[in-house]
């Protein structure tokens, strides 16, 4: 019963998924005019002049309290003109922003003020409590000043909003700990599949034990764990190359290529670069053993791919201390979770897939996706909430 109009940004540099761009139904409008023209040019000619650094460590994700602003910053003028034009030429009567990046919260909260509709912020991630920030007071002078300000923002961010949306069961407890208030203006709504992203067909069947990570590897999901566990497990278990393989799908940089190399396990890996999201499923189905992993800090998020591996009904280890991942697997023999830094423990659930592939010589048999994780069940909660908003304005 809503008719989203989305006002976007993409940088020169991002990927583009073309097919993803076409399956949007007819009644979304998508403006990608969030960023300014000017400033993109001007930091164009700057860059042309500046030799690019090399990267030798891993990839960082969100780390406000050592980078406040996110690349999305510096054109929040212009996104909040072009939002305010294009709400007031549909006449929008809401304003809906996916977080982050969470220079956008400010963006929204002004455009609806313009506006004069409410404003639901979707907590993608968590902020002022991101695990990033956990022993902030301990740091030098100027991590601590950032961490009070970043505190200072959000709670003026989540009282101005009309209702906040938040995607985990523990993202959502610790937020309405922290801001008293919250639980009545707040809702939990997962990530979530979309069976209609995904083409049909038949997965090609792997010619040796496949274990496969999907997604980019960076500081919090690193390869460590899987790589260490894996090697354990060829060890063990007396396996070449012409048996096994760890496969990577995304984004990998010359640091997990190092760790690989230094566990002697280049012959075993396999590196790919994207697949569209419509082959995304076929992908997954093709492999024996998913395996998502996060460092020790990271108790509160879940992967977005997790959501993807749901759908695909595949086997699915998971190297996370967050015990509520297994809420997304209930009754699945086939489903493990171990703790990270236990190369062990990810070494003895190869193992068992491995066996099982023996017995079997073939793909696992997919478990079907479950509805509660999926973009019908989310879209219906979202409305519920947009409806509230509505309604209590009125």
């Amino acid at each position: 019963g809503y008719r989203p109009i989305v006002v976007s940004g993409t940088f020169p540099t991002d990927a583009r998924d073309e097919a993803l761009l076409r399956s949007l139904t007819a009644p979304v409008e998508v403006f990608d005019t969030y960023l300014s023209p000017w400033i993109l040019r001007a930091r164009e000619a700057l860059r042309g002049s500046r030799p690019v650094a090399k990267r030798t460590g891993p990839l960082t994700g969100l780390d406000p309290f050592h980078g406040l602003l996110d690349r999305y910053a510096a054109h929040g003028v212009h996104a909040a003109a072009a939002a305010t034009a294009r709400g007031r030429d549909a006449g929008v009567e809401l304003v809906f922003a996916s977080l982050g990046p969470f220079s956008a919260a400010p963006v929204a909260l002004e455009v609806g003020r313009r506006l004069g509709v409410p404003v639901v912020l979707d907590f993608r991630d968590p902020f002022a409590l991101h695990e990033t920030g956990a022993h902030a007071e301990q740091e030098g002078l100027e991590v601590r000043l950032r961490a009070r300000l970043i505190r200072a923002l959000e709670r003026g961010w989540l009282a101005r909003a009309a209702h906040v949306v938040l995607n985990t069961e523990r993202t959502a407890a610790a937020y309405r700990a922290a801001y008293p208030g919250l639980e009545r203006k707040s809702t939990v709504i997962r990530n979530c599949f979309d069976l209609e992203l995904y083409r049909t067909g038949e997965p090609r069947a792997p010619r040796r034990f496949r274990v496969l990570h999907y997604g980019t590897l960076r500081a919090d999901t690193p390869i460590d764990d899987i790589a260490a566990g894996f090697r354990r497990f060829v060890d063990a278990a007396r396996l070449g190359p012409a048996d096994a393989e760890l496969a990577q799908i995304g984004t990998i940089g010359d640091h997990e290529r190092g760790v690989i190399a230094g566990l002697g396990l280049e012959e075993f890996f396999r590196e790919d670069g994207r697949v569209p999201q419509e082959d995304t499923r076929l992908t997954l189905c093709g492999a024996h053993l998913l395996v998502v992993a996060n460092t020790d800090a990271i108790a509160m998020r879940i992967s977005a791919k997790i959501y993807d591996y749901a759908a695909s009904g595949m086997p699915v280890l998971a190297i996370s201390r967050n015990a509520e991942l297994d809420d997304l697997f209930p009754g699945r023999p086939d489903y493990a979770r171990v703790l990270p830094k236990d190369p062990e423990g990810v070494s003895r659930v190869l193992a068992a897939a491995y066996a099982q592939y023996r017995a079997t010589g073939s793909l696992p048999t997919p478990a079907p996706p479950p509805r509660a994780l999926s973009a019908e069940h989310a879209a219906e909660r979202l409305a519920a909430v947009f409806d509230r908003v509505r309604g209590a304005r009125r």
